[in-house]
């Protein structure tokens, strides 16, 4: 019994991705992202049971992000390709006591 994670390549696989942001997401039942985006699918025992959207910030950067970097907007351009940002984090259902958590610790 072990989770897997892999990226949503095929768009069967983008599909099931969406279906899951959609049917299970607490407040943002939409598969539309502002910018890029890579799909993960998290497998529990070869089933799909969660997903996880990474993509590109945005501009203007919020002033927290600036902050937290202790950078000028001009100094986070040069960076902007090597932060991400967590676009979705959907689970459909918890096989497992920590479900999120565990599936985190694996992301990070």
């Amino acid at each position: 019994m072990s989770f897997r994670i892999e990226i949503a390549e095929t768009d069967e696989e983008k599909e099931l991705a969406n279906k899951i942001a959609v049917d299970y997401h607490s407040y943002v039942k939409t598969p539309r992202v502002v910018g890029r985006c890579i799909k993960y699918l998290i497998y529990y025992n070869n089933e799909a049971i969660a997903t996880f959207w990474l993509g590109s910030g945005f501009k203007p950067t919020p002033k927290s992000i600036l902050k937290y970097f202790d950078v000028s907007q001009k100094q986070f351009d040069s960076m902007f390709n090597e932060v991400a940002d967590n676009k979705r984090f959907c689970i459909k259902t918890n096989p497992v006591q920590n479900t999120g958590s565990q599936i985190l610790r694996l992301i990070s």
